[in-house]
């Protein structure tokens, strides 16, 4: 879990970064950085800013998942309140609920508010809206005026109020007007529309950063700050109705009316809510529960909110409903989490499944001998691939729920529900599904689920698991985060802090002349890189282990791979005898060639194929060993560089330069002053990164290795009567399907056509081997040029090293 350590004490650690925090707020107020420092110094701003946001808020634990699923009730069932927050049967919440946990006796809600998104992000919003929805449409021509607003800021982050929506709402209106408008451009139209009328009233009450300032509430506005109800209504003509101008604030936002106005600017409902730790010991952690909205309620209003609330949840629950668990908009999100930074990935590996409305899968009739019997009944085998999904086959983290069912135990009536799905007798039924069951078998998943929701419809199984993960897997992530945080903002402190002593005379000399002899070094690498750029300025060693050179190896090994197939022998046995063959003729007729040569054959008692060459074992054995040689080009080459780099690091000026320089292993005393000197004026980190690209112009081959990339378009079209083969006799050569070579049959034609065939297969190797060497020297050019500018210091980074200037 990153930097965290297994035995910190939580509160402790977070309080003592929480006052670091603070502290060095205070020290970069009062800095004035030179110029030079000025990135470093807005860099140590902003991670100071991430430090504070990390410590100074509490844990979370977000409940996300499809809509019209019952998140809403399952929290309230959770913490053990039976009217905690508005519940509707449709699809209901449009915005998040951030309930804030404080332990005590009696279970209550003692306070309420809301949050407003800054303009940026609302502007962000606007983008995200726009983008999704055309992604949805596809390219239809009604909707190319608003395909054409993708990435083009709309909203005025200046001053809001007066964004100038013409062009945003002239595109609304051609893709609504068109035929069979799609229902995805209409909810968009009615969100952007929204964000537009809240803007104009609202866009100058906007906090500057998250999370902005609380606006308190009453609780009996809960609905009006949560609920959608219709503030998403679509009307005949949206674009039509007239849009309000009068701007509100102060006490206007905390009523009834201004809730309504602002709705899809609230970036959350905060909520304190007091909770038994006997009930919920999560009470004494200082935990946050986010009610998300449902994903895939066709909002991408909504959509932006869950992406925001993910980014920064410490664990996240995700809610499926058991009875059709698939959710590819929840997936998606898990996602987004698996390929987001190091501590996100943490959170996506760390996700909980929570599969409610169990009570609506049938159990088997018969009871169950075993675990494995329990997961393969079709309705618990349907959550179980969603839990591979969305938490790698961690049946541990899968808790079976009821929030009906739990509701009704209690005695609430949940608005909507159908008195049979509060008063089922599923519990009895999946009791007796287990009844038969192994006690060996109880730890075996889903079993343990199973009892949970046998239990108490599975609500005290989610409390322990979230409270189990949060401790586990949530405080070492929020750890990990702060300490990364701190470490980055410790350096960047010491670099923004008094700088180093200036450096002694000899110190100067000596990084001076290091920092020379390494750039003599890239200076002769680079012109070395001539020396080679033709295949016959490099060698290789051969069978015998003399250095050849690269072209005359590649021509005896072409040589070698054809004089090995087997069709020579034969011929050239048939060559040797004068009584076998008669003269080839001067042109043409191959047809009449080919007839004496059978008729000297018959009258000899030969075979006709007694004399093998001909067009098809040709075309064969060339391609054949056409494949074999380009397999061999790629090592014979890359032996060959290395033969080359090692050879350019026995040179003289080389050789001084690495030992003056040693290496990671053993660095020598000039390279530890210039690391040292370096450091005092650039990251550690990154002066480590620099030194360690120079250590591979010393060791290993990294510098000339061949890469994919270096590596042209190979020919496979291995065929000896393509025309880039250039042979000879190719002009005059017939058709393979009408006998094909049968005149190159004659003996006397046998050597000429092997030379031909290593002719073309050498040509062949050494075109593929030059451009390959060709991409190889400029990139090791380019190498040497960008260590002797870039990674190399500059002689203004060695005046600052000697301390001459600030």
């Amino acid at each position: 879990m990153g930097n965290s350590r297994p035995d910190e004490d939580y509160p402790a650690t977070i309080a003592e970064l929480r006052a670091k925090a603070v502290r060095i707020g205070a020290e970069l107020a009062a800095m004035k950085p030179p110029p030079h420092l000025a990135k470093t110094f807005q860099r140590a701003n902003a991670v100071r800013r991430a430090l504070h946001q990390i410590t100074h808020h509490n844990t979370s634990v977000a409940i996300a998942g499809g809509f019209n699923i019952g998140k809403t009730l399952v929290v309230s069932e959770l913490l053990g309140l039976s009217e905690l927050l508005p519940v509707r049967a449709e699809a209901a919440t449009g915005n998040i609920t951030r309930m804030r946990l404080r332990p005590g006796a009696t279970p209550a809600i003692t306070y309420a508010a809301i949050t407003l998104m800054p303009v940026e992000i609302v502007a962000e919003m606007v983008e995200y809206v726009i983008a999704g929805v055309t992604d949805e449409v596809g390219t239809l021509p009604a909707y190319a005026a608003l395909r054409a607003l993708r990435g083009t800021p709309i909203v005025d982050v200046d001053d809001p109020a007066e964004t100038d929506w013409s062009a945003l709402e002239s595109a609304l209106a051609q893709a609504w007007r068109a035929p069979a408008t799609s229902p995805a451009i209409r909810n968009a139209t009615v969100e952007l529309l929204g964000i537009r009328n809240a803007l104009r009233v609202a866009g100058r009450q906007l906090p500057r950063r998250l999370p902005g300032a609380e606006i308190p509430i009453g609780l009996n506005l809960l609905p009006a700050a949560l609920l959608i109800e219709d503030s998403r209504d679509i009307s005949d003509d949206p674009l039509g109705a007239a849009a309000p101008h009068e701007e509100i604030g102060g006490a206007q936002l905390s009523s009834e009316a201004g809730l309504r106005a602002v709705f899809p600017l609230i970036h959350e409902v905060v909520v304190d809510v007091v909770v038994d730790p006997r009930v919920w010991s999560i009470a004494d952690t200082g935990t946050d529960l986010l009610d998300l909205p449902g994903a895939g309620a066709s909002s991408k209003h909504d959509d932006f909110l869950i992406d925001l609330a993910i980014a920064q949840a410490t664990v996240v629950a995700f809610m499926v409903d058991a009875e059709n668990p698939q959710s590819d908009r929840v997936v998606r999100i898990h996602h987004a989490l698996e390929k987001g930074r190091r501590d996100r990935r943490a959170v996506a590996a760390s996700a909980l499944v929570l599969a409610n409305r169990f009570d609506r899968v049938n159990p088997p009739v018969q009871p169950m001998n075993s675990a494995a019997q329990l997961g393969a009944h079709e309705g618990v085998a349907r959550v179980l691939a969603q839990v591979d999904a969305l938490a790698g086959q961690h049946y541990e983290r899968l808790v079976l729920l009821s929030a009906l069912g739990a509701a009704g135990e209690r005695g609430q009536t949940v608005p909507g529900a159908k008195a049979k799905d509060q008063n089922d007798d599923s519990r009895q039924r999946w009791a007796h599904a287990l009844a038969h069951l192994p006690a060996a078998s109880e730890g075996d998943h889903p079993v343990p689920a199973l009892r949970g929701y046998i239990a108490d419809y599975g609500v005290r199984t989610a409390r322990n698991l979230i409270t189990e993960h949060l401790l586990r897997h949530g405080h070492p992530i929020v750890l990990a985060e702060a300490r990364a945080a701190e470490a980055e903002l410790d350096e960047l402190m010491r670099l923004l802090g008094p700088p180093a002593r200036p450096a002694a005379a000899d110190e100067r000399e000596r990084i001076h002349t290091l920092v020379s002899a390494l750039s003599r070094v890239m200076h002769h690498i680079r012109d070395g890189v001539d020396d080679i750029r033709l295949l016959s300025g490099l060698t290789t060693a051969d069978a015998d282990g003399a250095s050849v050179p690269l072209d005359d190896a590649l021509r005896a090994r072409a040589a070698q791979l054809v004089h090995g197939w087997p069709l020579w022998q034969e011929t050239i046995r048939v060559a040797a005898d004068p009584t076998a063959h008669t003269p080839p003729p001067k042109s043409g007729a191959f047809d009449d060639w080919l007839g004496i040569e059978n008729e000297i054959a018959d009258e000899r008692g030969d075979s006709h194929d007694s004399v093998a060459l001909t067009t098809r074992p040709l075309l064969v054995h060339y391609r054949d060993s056409a494949a074999a040689l380009a397999g061999e080009v790629d090592t014979l080459l890359g032996a060959a560089l290395t033969a080359w780099l090692d050879e350019v690091r026995t040179a003289e000026a080389v050789r001084v330069a690495a030992d003056r320089y040693g290496s990671a292993d053993a660095p020598s005393e000039d390279r530890r002053l210039l690391e040292r000197r370096w450091g005092s004026i650039s990251s550690l980190d990154l002066v480590r990164k620099r030194l360690a690209v120079v250590d591979r112009v010393f060791t290993g081959p990294s510098l000339v290795e061949l890469t994919p990339a270096q590596r042209p378009t190979r020919d496979e079209n291995h065929d000896p009567a393509h025309p880039n083969r250039a042979l000879p006799w190719h002009p005059d050569l017939p058709a393979a399907e009408a006998g094909g070579l049968a005149e190159l049959a004659h003996p006397f034609t046998a050597l000429r056509i092997r030379h031909d065939f290593v002719a073309a297969l050498h040509r062949d190797a050494c075109r593929y081997a030059q451009q390959t060497l060709d991409r190889v020297c400029a990139e090791v050019r380019g190498r040497a040029e960008s260590i002797d500018k870039v990674i190399l210091p500059s002689a203004a980074e060695q005046q600052r090293m000697n301390g001459d200037q600030r």
